[in-house]
């Protein structure tokens, strides 16, 4: 794994003030602003990687003074000796370099203009003494990567004095140099003409040519040492798109095996070799902590740094290091701290037992907490039961048996006995293989560079499989005891500094448990129920329709969308994954932003949607062929989905059997039965009466109370919604919610303490639904009123109810015309 070290040095001199337009975000913003949103990006990546090998840094100049060559008081003494300490002032150490934490954006933004003049000499000097004291605290000092980045702008003004040391500095230290500007040409020296050159601004004159000589004197076989100089604003579009983590697979070791070294050890073959992975599946971040969303976010810093007065003290870098974890920085409280918890999973087994019926703890009627009742398969009730917890050393896993459960211990489970490594079965022809067959994740198998009987080996079999057109079917194992998977493997080679480097891809197979088939018939050719084919059917297409397809085919293709320069159109490279990159958006945003409110999170960076909608020149050039296509096949815009059920009542939809006259006569102990009160049935077995809702009464137990009423006190809700589905009219629904509010009311009165709370409040959820599914928000509106005189009489003994009612989600209080007229849009 790579190790890098990068430390921005930020020009905060008073020129950086000045406003300048982003054309991308369309605002107008200083060019510190712009500087500091790419710091901010270059670092953010390293956050969300969560890498202790990936440190980062930030120093200014320009503006406080906070650096080893310059004492803040008489008192104090330098930490190094420097010509001239005033060349020193306005640099000054924001953090040195460190791992990447999420306090360090906060920092960065807080950063402000400074009074002085840059010098970015004195700051480079100032960084070779920082990269000294990181060399010397770090393990692993010789295979760091170190970068340093300069962010300034066309109108600086650069002291020359000293470059020749600070240029030798950077090639002793092996410090790659990017200068990044605001105003810079963004072209590399060698495409700027010698006209043009000297056309450019006198500070972006000298950096090209310090760059030029510090070419010259680093070792230019590493890439990576090559310094460059280029223009912030396109720095800062690259850094505004999709950023990949450049992750990079680790070789793991195996062994590669011909053959059975026990059944044949002369004829076998075994050698050690390496795999790494090809493509893994990236998934979005996952979610780690929650924050409590009632709170109100913080804001990025509580007292902001600025650069004049910076709160880092000058010590060596073991103590000025920042302490950034927690909720605060050395500058103030962090942009994301909050009140946060950690998510993490837990399992809690529970045991169905009936419940003690000599248990006086729980009244008649109720349950407690955790408890339910259960009922057969005829709807009997069957009694209370209560889960009792059960520890997980206490449990065995059960896998199903038909409709019964088999427990299985693992120590019953015998593992198969595999050995780990790479195992050739044989080889078939490259025709062999289906495309839809090369599922899973791709690996790379080398040989041992340290062997040299593995690198003969795997180059033998990656020719002899290239000559003869073959692909190998190989049997991976991670790990003695695992799970075996099938593979093929196809023979690559690639073009390398020292020659040709070969290996061997492996992808692997489904297995025949994962194969789907399905088979239907032709499209191209039809036959009657006797075996005739059919030339002519709708179900057939024409030569017309085959015509115009062919032709919007070739009209779509992207071939000629690509320019000789850039490559074509659609490229792998550049189709990033929307789910992935714009989570980071979100998180990035988030993290820099105090109010959500003024600044939202922008919208998605063109990169990502770029493959989400085809191109506009496409859409233009088969615009036609599409609409004659369109005739041809007789399309037509399919009409809106049909609501499955919408309750309209109608006088039609009156039962014959319910009486609504006797239903609401005041004098009458019940309903008019539609049968006889007694009736047999055809075992002789005498029967309960049957009630208006044609249900016998004597299952009908749920109707208690009043006896005109048509909700009970047991299953009010049940009642209701039978009622509702029956009614034909408004006279039935206003009775029914007239005793559903007593019911709510006398259960509340009945109520121990609060367990009959829960029932009142979903019986006011069900009745307020349906008062505006039926137009009847003000009779609900006029009982809601009531109820709250009812419950907060001083006499009540449960006025704390009407407490839960303001809480209840959703909200149970009186229905507002908007929402009334919202259900109403919503049913039309």
């Amino acid at each position: 794994m790579a190790y890098s070290n990068v430390v921005f040095l930020l020009d905060v001199g008073p020129s950086m003030s000045e406003e300048v337009f982003d054309e991308e975000t369309g605002r107008t913003v200083t060019k510190l602003d712009l500087a500091k949103e790419y710091v901010c990006r270059k670092i953010s990546p390293k956050v969300q990687s969560g890498r202790k090998t990936e440190h980062t840094g930030v120093l200014t100049f320009g503006g406080a003074t906070d650096n080893p060559f310059f004492a803040k008081t008489e008192d104090d003494k330098p930490e190094a000796e420097a010509h001239d300490p005033q060349d020193y002032v306005g640099v000054a150490s924001i953090f040195p370099p460190q791992q990447a934490r999420p306090q360090m954006l906060g920092v960065v933004q807080s950063i402000r203009p400074g009074e002085f003049n840059g010098n970015p000499m004195a700051a480079l000097i100032v960084l070779d003494k920082i990269l000294e004291q990181h060399l010397n605290n770090t393990r692993a000092s010789k295979n760091w990567k170190r970068e340093a980045v300069i962010l300034t702008h066309a109108q600086a003004k650069v002291k020359q004095v000293g470059w020749e040391v600070v240029l030798g500095q950077l090639a002793k230290r092996g410090v790659a140099l990017r200068v990044i500007g605001l105003g810079f040409d963004p072209r590399p020296s060698d495409k700027i003409l010698e006209d043009e050159f000297s056309q450019l601004p006198k500070v972006e004159r000298f950096w090209r040519k310090f760059c030029d000589h510090l070419y010259d004197t680093v070792s230019t076989e590493d890439a990576h040492l090559c310094p460059s100089v280029g223009s912030l604003m396109d720095a800062l579009s690259t850094a505004r798109g999709p950023v990949l983590d450049g992750s990079k697979s680790i070789l793991s070791k195996s062994v590669f095996r011909i053959g059975e070294k026990s059944d044949s050890p002369e004829q076998a073959i075994e050698v050690p070799i390496r795999y790494s992975k090809a493509t893994s599946l990236a998934r979005p971040q996952s979610l780690k902590k929650v924050i409590a969303s009632q709170v109100a976010r913080p804001k990025i810093l509580s007292e902001s740094i600025t650069a004049s007065q910076s709160q880092v003290p000058r010590t060596s870098q073991s103590n000025s290091q920042i302490q950034l974890a927690g909720t605060s920085t050395a500058a103030g409280t962090s942009g994301i701290a909050g009140i946060e918890a950690d998510v993490s999973a837990f399992t809690k087994y529970y045991v169905v037992q009936k419940k003690n019926e000599q248990d006086e703890d729980v009244e008649m009627g109720e349950t407690s907490e955790g408890d339910r009742r259960i009922e057969d398969a005829d709807g009997e009730d069957e009694g209370e039961y209560e889960e009792m917890e059960v520890d997980i050393e206490n449990c065995t896993k059960a896998y199903r048996f038909g409709s019964t459960w088999v427990p299985l211990n693992e120590e019953d489970f015998e593992t198969m006995p595999t050995k780990s490594g790479i195992e050739v079965l044989g080889f078939i022809k490259e025709t062999g293989l289906k495309r839809y067959q090369e599922m899973g994740e791709v690996l790379y198998i080398w040989p041992d560079p340290d062997d040299t009987k593995s690198q003969i080996i795997i180059s033998a079999v990656v020719q002899a499989m290239e000559s003869m057109s073959a692909l190998g079917v190989f049997r991976y194992v991670n790990k003695d005891g695992g799970n075996p998977k099938l593979g093929f493997a196809k023979p690559m080679y690639y073009d390398g500094e020292m020659g040709r480097i070969e290996c061997l891809h492996w992808v692997q197979l489904p297995f025949a448990e994962d194969e789907r088939n399905f088979f239907f018939p032709s499209l191209k050719h039809l036959k009657s129920k006797s075996g005739n084919p059919i030339e002519e059917h709708p179900l057939l297409a024409t030569e017309e329709q085959i015509s115009l397809m062919s032709d919007l085919v070739d009209e779509m293709d992207l071939d000629p969308l690509g320019d000789p320069e850039t490559g074509p159109w659609y490229d792998c490279a550049d189709s990033f994954n929307p789910a992935i990159h714009r989570l980071r958006e979100a998180i990035y945003h988030l993290a820099v932003t105090a109010d959500l409110n003024s600044d939202p999170v922008p919208p998605p960076h063109p990169k990502l949607v770029k493959y989400i909608e085809p191109p506009a020149e496409i859409i233009e050039k088969s615009k036609n062929t599409v609409k004659k296509l369109a005739e041809a096949l007789n399309i037509k815009a399919a009409p809106p989905p049909k609501k499955k059920f919408e309750r309209k009542p109608s006088a039609t939809d009156a039962r014959d059997d319910l009486d609504i006259d006797a239903l609401f006569a005041k004098g009458s102990t019940s309903p008019t039965r539609v049968k006889e009160e007694n009736t047999e049935d055809v075992n002789g077995k005498q029967s309960g009466a049957m009630d208006a809702y044609g249900a016998s009464s004597s299952k009908r137990s749920t109707t208690t109370g009043s006896n005109d009423r048509v909700i009970g006190n047991q299953d009010p809700i049940g009642d209701f919604t039978r009622v509702v589905s029956e009614s034909s009219g408004n006279e039935l629904m206003e009775k029914a919610m007239a005793d559903l509010g007593e019911v709510v009311k006398e259960n509340l009165t009945n109520s121990f303490s609060t367990s009959g709370f829960k029932k009142a409040l979903e019986c006011l959820q069900v009745m307020r639904k349906q008062a505006m599914t039926y137009e009847m928000t003000d009779e609900y509106n006029r009982y809601i009123r009531d109820l709250e005189r009812f419950v907060t009489d001083p006499s009540f003994k449960h006025t704390d109810f009407w407490k839960h009612v303001e809480e209840a989600i959703p909200r149970l209080g009186e229905i507002s015309d908007e929402e009334a007229d919202a259900a109403l849009a919503a049913q039309e």
